[in-house]
């Protein structure tokens, strides 16, 4: 299964022509998972303050063995550019000439191919900008031939979507980690995973951050088979049980058998 989806991934990968406006494409193998446990993480003032501290606890859990933690109230971020309106005016310059201008420099372009056939391969110049820096450097040419970069005119900033989920707890923003594990795992040793990391982190972190755990669904998995082995060493004391005592009514009344008999035949003989 692995080897196959690598090489659908190897594939995509060699699709440069896809659409410009087009998501880049998510390849995974279906996997079955089973929650464990959920997380909330608070105590920051805002979002972007928990986001670092966010990414690096869901890494250290992954590295000692959960399978999967999907994260909630993280909201996915976005680059904003604004340019004032008098500024506008000053360079004499419209908004969508300006976003033109940034698209053509901030794009992945097909490049031609290499090879023939069933070897052939696509090329791809990748040039789109991802963070804010590299938006700041983007050249942008205004009346009379005047050459300015982006950061000179704009405010550029990163920030969260709009209509992106968002968690508080006690009037502080908080962070969500679900905690997965994949039907073959063991409920238990990814609960025992979950723990130990858990007593180790919180003294690591400052005071005023908490980690509150709940919703710890491997507990039901736990009391069952805690009813289970109950249940059982009940029955099979109550069968033990019961053997011994059959065996020990079944030996006296035997023994009153053969006393019933001699009685009566010894009796019989005296009359003779």
């Amino acid at each position: 299964m692995g080897t196959a989806l690598d090489q659908v991934k190897e594939q995509v990968s060699l699709l440069r022509n896809l659409p410009k406006d087009s998501e880049k494409p998510e390849i995974s193998r279906v996997v079955r998972y089973d929650p464990v446990a959920r997380l909330l993480i608070t105590g920051m003032s805002t979002p972007n303050e928990l986001r670092h501290l966010a990414h690096q606890l869901e890494h250290e859990l992954l590295q000692r063995g959960i399978n999967k933690i999907t994260i909630v109230g993280l909201p996915k971020e976005e680059i904003a550019i604004q340019v004032a309106t008098e500024q506008l005016e000053h360079l004499g310059i419209s908004l969508p000439q300006i976003a033109k201008q940034i698209t053509e420099f901030s794009k992945d372009s097909p490049a031609g191919s290499v090879g023939r056939e069933d070897v052939a391969r696509q090329l791809r110049s990748v040039e789109q900008r991802r963070s804010e820096l590299e938006f700041q450097n983007i050249p942008l040419q205004v009346t009379q031939g005047k050459l300015l970069k982006l950061d000179d005119i704009a405010e550029i900033t990163r920030r969260p979507r709009d209509e992106e989920v968002s968690i508080t707890y006690q009037g502080k923003p908080a962070i969500e980690f679900n905690l997965l594990r994949a039907e073959t795992d063991d409920a238990l040793r990814a609960a025992k995973i979950f723990h130990q990391w858990l007593d180790e982190t919180r003294p690591k972190l400052p005071q005023h951050i908490q980690l509150i755990a709940f919703d710890e669904t491997w507990e039901l998995i736990s009391e069952r088979i805690s009813l289970l082995l109950i249940n059982g060493t009940q029955g099979l004391i109550f069968v033990l049980f019961h053997e011994c005592a059959g065996g020990f009514l079944g030996g006296v009344g035997n023994s009153n058998l053969v006393h019933g008999h001699v009685c009566y035949f010894v009796p019989r003989r005296w009359q003779y």
